[in-house]
């Protein structure tokens, strides 16, 4: 009996990763043209994995067990409790984030590329090349976005505050920059930034080693072209989901701790630190299930 309690709990626990880490892959596939308005049609399922994310913390404070909730009921629930517009909390400071991230990523590629291997043309690059480049920008990218990223996840948490009949804590993305700044500092901003830098380096590793690799197998078992304009979107399409689902879902436990981290109110010290939150996390999640 006891074996078979333990075997349900590694269920759900799967279960609850793959839904968060699908959630989480489908907003990085969405924002593979690393184009702000990318945030507009992610921004929905990007809240939904925060809200996800951050289940049970409240629990953890006020020792009320709630229920948990899936992606589609996540989803469901926010526009029959909170209006249709909630989906979009965050959008703004999500679509700027986009906007630095991507213009470091992007923008500094291929002279940081020049730079660093002068004597190498792009398309000659190695693997680990590529991947030192890549974790060089990406890091970079994170690093300067990360007080924007922060703002999101707090305006989309707000929410939760609003079902319990508690005064949001931030009315707009200028109100919670100067708020966060007032009342915790600009220390706070960078809250996180440990789980953030391991979650972008595995974003990154996962995503070059498999970019390339399910490429070639779309081309090899559909008959796709590099030739033709559909070919070539039908090949880097399934290639950056593919990529981006392994790679989320390698880095999806370091998103958690990260988003987890940004969260917490100010005198709220749930965890002391991003080690200690992934350890209450797992004790959490299996006591739980």
């Amino acid at each position: 009996m006891q074996e078979d309690n333990s075997e349900k709990g590694r269920s759900i626990l799967f279960k609850r990763w793959l839904v968060c880490a699908f959630t989480s892959s489908f907003t990085e596939s969405g924002r593979v043209s690393q184009h702000p308005r990318s945030s507009l049609v992610t921004q929905p399922f990007d809240l939904a994995k925060t809200r996800l994310q951050l289940q049970n913390t409240r629990s953890a404070v006020d020792g009320v067990k709630r229920p948990s909730r899936g992606i589609w009921k996540t989803l469901v629930g926010v526009v029959k409790e909170e209006g249709f517009w909630e989906l979009f909390s965050g959008v703004g400071p999500a679509a700027l984030r986009q906007v630095i991230y991507g213009g470091i990523c992007t923008g500094f590629y291929k002279p940081l590329k020049n730079l660093m291997y002068p004597e190498v043309k792009n398309e000659d690059l190695d693997f680990f090349k590529r991947l030192s480049v890549s974790l060089i920008t990406g890091i970079s990218g994170q690093t300067c976005a990360l007080p924007l990223d922060l703002i999101k996840v707090r305006m989309q948490a707000d929410g939760r505050l609003k079902l319990m009949g508690k005064k949001p804590r931030y009315t707009s993305a200028t109100n919670a920059f100067f708020t966060i700044i007032r009342e915790e500092g600009y220390k706070a901003f960078f809250t996180g930034v440990s789980p953030t830098l391991i979650r972008a380096g595995l974003l990154t590793v996962g995503g070059i080693a498999c970019y390339d690799s399910s490429k070639e197998w779309i081309i090899r078992h559909f008959h796709t072209s590099e030739d033709t304009t559909s070919g070539r979107i039908i090949n880097c399409t399934g290639a950056s989901i593919y990529s981006g689902f392994v790679s989320t879902c390698m880095s999806n436990p370091f998103d958690v701790v990260k988003t987890r981290m940004m969260e917490q109110h100010q005198g709220e010290h749930l965890y002391k630190s991003s080690i200690d939150c992934l350890i209450k996390v797992g004790v959490l999640l299996r006591d739980d299930a």
